[in-house]
């Protein structure tokens, strides 16, 4: 309902904020689309990254690609990375936010939500290390510029090579440049 809004389809008024609506209503449920959609209208149409970031974390530690992809890029440029965590949950709900949060996303919550993280390029690797085992070409040659470059990852050319190279087989052109420069002896040395 938030996209047909969105886009004005159906016949239904075409509303950025019944958008918005819908998609929180959704979101607050879990529903990692709906919080992916809540990140891009926050960050890319209205600017607030700080709240995009907040749907970024809740969307990526559901294993939702593009989430574990932007989420990394936040990371990477420092850019929206102040999380504020949700106000807590009471009673029943608290009980079954406590049922359905798995360990993985605990430790989001507690190493990301209310410490104000800024540029962090090891946050970034980890969230791109993700999305790139998800099969995410743009994330592998991320991850191959972070072990290129010691940025996020140590320094390592071995680990660099093989992120260039499955973005490489995928025929990512810009990858097959940098997996050749990088096989070039004068890189080696």
């Amino acid at each position: 309902m938030g996209w047909m809004h969105d886009q004005g389809l159906s016949g239904l008024e075409k509303s950025r904020s019944l958008a918005m609506e819908w998609w929180t209503k959704a979101a607050q449920s879990e529903y990692a689309n709906s919080q992916y959609a809540l990140e891009y209208a926050y960050g890319e149409g209205l600017g607030n990254y700080k709240e995009a970031v907040k749907w970024y974390g809740l969307a990526a530690d559901q294993g939702l690609l593009s989430a574990q992809v932007n989420l990394g890029i936040c990371f990477d440029h420092g850019r929206g990375c102040q999380w504020t965590r949700p106000n807590p949950p009471t009673g029943s709900e608290s009980r079954r936010r406590e049922e359905i949060l798995s360990p993985k996303r605990i430790s989001v919550y507690r190493n990301v939500f209310g410490e104000g993280v800024a540029q962090d390029y090891g946050e970034a690797a980890k969230w791109w290390r993700l999305s790139a085992a998800q099969g995410n070409t743009e994330t592998e040659r991320a991850l191959g510029l972070c072990y290129i470059n010691g940025k996020g990852a140590p320094l390592d050319f071995a680990e660099a090579t093989k992120w260039f190279t499955k973005a490489a087989e995928k025929g990512h052109s810009a990858v097959q440049w940098n997996l050749a420069q990088l096989l070039l002896p004068r890189h080696r040395g």
